[in-house]
């Protein structure tokens, strides 16, 4: 019995993951401009801002450094911020959090001595937020707040405005069960007393709040928090369908963390993959787990935790992706993290984020899109957790899948390889004599029919082995070397034409000797030979050559080479943008070139220095 209990439940993950895709089969929107890399909680230092791929950044402000006085608003703060944002040319989020309440409050509301959320700032302990009063005051501000963007010339620079209920801290709004009789809350001179916390108060105040958010902001699109209880959902159902009312949530990870969290990913599945409106996810705290005082543990290491949850994102149709500011200082700078050396680590969460900033978006416009792929995986259970998982247990798909039967080993594989690539977090193994089969979206596939495109193939070259990847009637051998690293294999077609075959796939993979282990397979648009890099300078200092330049966005750059007359002089990191190269002269200049190399062994067409010599 526990044998057929464990087939049926694969059987049934395995359905389940071939309905969700088959759910969101070909929906074709315009990708949002918004899409892409968002920059978080980098405070006073904006310099993170200018990464290149990154799309934009938040703005947030705190109620009570808006509201001064009872009824007195000063908003010129946000004003400030968005000119900032607007002169950079990038987008934003807008929040005002209530870690913070008007010191007003404390004096005609009901509080509790007791800091009920750690989200709380105040002293002064928490606010009543749902006594009459405080109901009031906060909705007032809402008419003001949304009053006073809609007039502003930076609006179009707003991506979204965060719904915030604003109750315990930002975030919260659970009072405990112990903290809830009248007599602990202490009742201002001349104040009626409220009413006892109950769920149904919450609930009527979350929908009061909500109401007034969609009734203040018209014309501003509003991202909905998607921890929101299933009748709440379908009443605003067609707010979400025509994308006046987008979903964001704070807690986004390489797996959802259980069941309950399963159902904020399941409302991104029903309303983002598919196009109808925009997801936007923030981690729950940074690669190694940090997220305020606290510390989540981790079961693989950051480099993964790191891309994985950028794949997690994708999968199910985020097309803005929040990175915590420390995160992309370990990707660009390699900087410390809490005492940690992060610099191995530099170049994979680079890559990481590069990956997400080409992908973000087009999870519903696989006409324009720039590829699709699968990255293979399978888990019954949260690895951290060890809550089970009904739902998202399966490979994290982008205008691809893989067709049944899966022939594949995939329990226990998990950590394949070190932590100095990114991919082995999780992975499949095609069995000797077996085969992967997959599928295009079919509206992706006839896209690139008489186009160049390249196949991408990461696998792990464990051991000697051989396989073949088929598509049309091209057969092609690999033979694995056994270097014990991830390694790429990149296919280019000069005239793309994905016919399915006999067994409705596109491509499959065949392993001919021995057990071969795959992480992704992708299909990009374009010859698949790495983008050069830019606005490059060059200046003699003696017998040295001091070059400068801004690294190409792809996101497999492995590394950067000098060449003169082809042959290689040094090489660079991809994360660096200079180098000194020693025992040249200007006479050699005219052959010298700056060549990117990507982690397949490509090169690009390189750039004269000669060119750009100052």
């Amino acid at each position: 019995m526990i044998y057929r209990s464990y087939i049926f439940s694969l059987i049934l993950n395995l359905l389940t993951s071939q309905i969700l895709f088959s759910q969101q089969k070909e929906p074709n929107v315009k990708p949002s401009d918004a899409r892409g890399i968002y920059a978080i909680w980098y405070g006073e230092d904006t310099s993170i801002l200018s990464i290149p791929y990154i799309k934009g950044g938040q703005i947030v402000l705190q109620w009570a450094n808006v509201e001064i006085a009872e009824g007195k608003y000063d908003f010129s703060l946000m004003d400030k911020e968005l000119k900032y944002m607007s002169d950079k040319g990038k987008w934003t989020t807008v929040q005002i959090n209530g870690n913070q309440k008007p010191k007003w409050l404390y004096k005609k509301v009901p509080t509790h001595s007791e800091k009920l959320s750690h989200q709380i700032g105040d002293n002064e302990g928490t606010l009543m937020y749902w006594h009459p009063t405080f109901i009031n005051a906060y909705t007032n501000f809402l008419k003001a707040y949304a009053e006073h963007l809609k007039k502003s010339k930076y609006l179009p620079f707003v991506v979204g405005v965060r719904m915030n209920f604003n109750a315990l801290g930002t975030e919260h709004i659970t009072v405990p069960a112990e903290k809830r009789s009248l007599d602990q809350w202490k009742v201002p001179n001349s104040v009626e007393q409220g009413m006892e916390w109950t769920e149904q108060i919450s609930k009527d105040y979350q929908t009061k709040i909500t109401d007034e958010y969609i009734k203040d902001f018209d014309g501003i699109k509003l991202f909905m928090r998607n921890k929101i209880p299933a009748e709440e959902v379908k009443k605003y159902q067609d707010e979400f369908v025509t994308g006046k009312l987008m979903l964001f949530h704070t807690s986004s990870e390489m797996e959802p963390r259980g069941p309950g969290a399963e159902t904020k990913y399941d409302l991104f599945y029903k309303y983002c993959r598919n196009g109808k409106t925009l997801a936007y996810a923030e981690p729950w705290a940074d690669a190694w787990g940090f997220h305020g005082p606290k510390k989540d543990s981790r079961w693989t290491g950051p480099s993964q935790w790191t891309y994985w949850r950028v794949l997690s994102d994708l999968n199910a149709g985020v097309s803005l992706i929040a990175v915590y500011t420390q995160d992309l200082r370990v990707a660009e700078l390699g900087a410390q993290r809490k005492g940690v050396d992060a610099k191995q680590y530099q170049k994979q969460f680079q890559r990481a984020y590069k990956f997400g900033a080409f992908y973000a978006g087009y999870h519903a416009s696989p006409e324009v899109s720039p590829g699709a792929w699968v990255a293979f995986r399978h888990n019954e259970k949260n690895l951290m957790t060890k809550n089970g998982l009904n739902e998202f247990t399966g490979n994290y798909t982008f205008l691809m899948k893989q067709i049944l039967p899966d022939e594949t080993i995939w329990k226990d594989v998990i950590n394949v390889g070190d932590d100095s690539q990114r991919f082995g977090a999780w992975a499949k193994i095609l069995p000797q004599g077996k085969q992967i089969k997959i599928e295009l979206s079919e509206l992706f596939a006839s896209s690139l029919k008489g186009k160049p495109s390249v196949i991408k193939v990461i696998y792990f070259d464990g051991k000697p082995c051989v396989f073949q990847t088929t598509f049309g009637k091209e057969k092609i051998k690999t033979t694995m070397n056994g270097t014990g690293k991830w390694k790429t294999l990149e296919i280019p077609i000069d005239k793309s034409n994905f016919l399915k075959m006999e067994d409705g796939a596109h491509i499959s993979f065949s392993s001919i000797t021995g057990d071969i282990t795959f992480h992704m397979v992708n299909v990009e648009r374009g010859n698949g030979i790495p983008s050069d890099v830019k606005n490059v300078s060059a200046k003699f200092q003696g017998d040295k050559l001091n070059l400068k330049w801004q690294n190409s966005l792809d996101y497999d750059i492995d590394k950067i080479g000098i060449y003169k007359n082809n042959k290689q002089l040094q090489l660079e990191p991809s994360c660096e943008n200079e180098a000194i190269v020693k025992g040249v002269s200007k006479k050699d200049v005219a052959e010298i070139k700056i060549k990117t190399i990507d982690e397949a062994g490509r090169i690009s067409t390189g750039v004269l220095i000669s060119n750009f010599l100052k």
